[in-house]
């Protein structure tokens, strides 16, 4: 086997590792993972808001009031303290009602929003940056004790891919839905244009060493 065969067998095989690297990449940027819905995220962080709670001990009573106010996110947030205060054995009753604990909340603000593009891939799923934050605030009394008070505002960031959003977006309330971003020049044109040309520049040079 002469040097120049040897040359062209080096090369064939260094082209084969630059295809293996750039499919490994573009599979790789267009993977998406199960993430978790907008609902499930402002449930958490309700939960850690009201977590306070939970370190209240209600001796000698085996109920409270709870008390939300009027808006778009009252459901939410009832059913979030509901579930904290079953956890410590204890029955709820929703509104203004004479109870010997009572719980006064109002949840201000839910916000969600994509605000920009992480990854616009040739092939796969685009992924967008998610943004979402709560904030309020609560008093829990004990006849005209007032036991805690605080007020929150709680933020969570991550990412989330293109194709999961009808998942991730429950249509049970208006609020948990927000408006994409838009593509850039850079990525709806020249992004797209540079992998083509690098692709098509990677499959000349394989199909040109071998053919020697």
């Amino acid at each position: 086997m002469n040097y120049s065969k040897l040359t062209r067998i080096f090369h064939l095989a260094e082209c084969r590792k630059l295809i293996g690297v750039f499919l490994f990449i573009t599979y790789t940027l267009g993977y998406s993972q199960l993430e978790k819905s907008n609902a499930a995220i402002i449930n958490e962080l309700l939960s850690r808001s009201f977590a306070p709670i939970s370190e209240i001990s209600f001796e000698g009573s085996n109920s409270v009031s709870i008390d939300v106010e009027e808006n778009d996110y009252r459901k939410i947030a009832e059913t979030n303290l509901i579930q904290l205060l079953t956890k410590k054995n204890l029955t709820t009753t929703l509104g203004n009602h004479f109870r010997e604990y009572f719980v006064k909340a109002t949840v201000n603000t839910i916000e969600i929003s994509y605000p920009y593009i992480v990854a616009s891939p040739l092939f796969g799923d685009k992924s967008f940056e998610r943004e979402i934050r709560v904030n309020g605030n609560y008093f829990l009394k004990k006849d005209s004790l007032i036991l805690l008070s605080k007020e929150f505002d709680e933020t969570i960031k991550d990412t989330i891919s293109s194709s999961q959003l009808d998942r991730i977006e429950s249509t049970e309330y208006t609020f948990l839905k927000a408006e994409l971003p838009e593509e850039n020049f850079f990525r709806t044109l020249v992004e797209p244009v540079s992998i083509a040309v690098v692709s098509a520049a990677v499959i000349y040079l394989f199909f040109s060493v071998r053919s020697k």
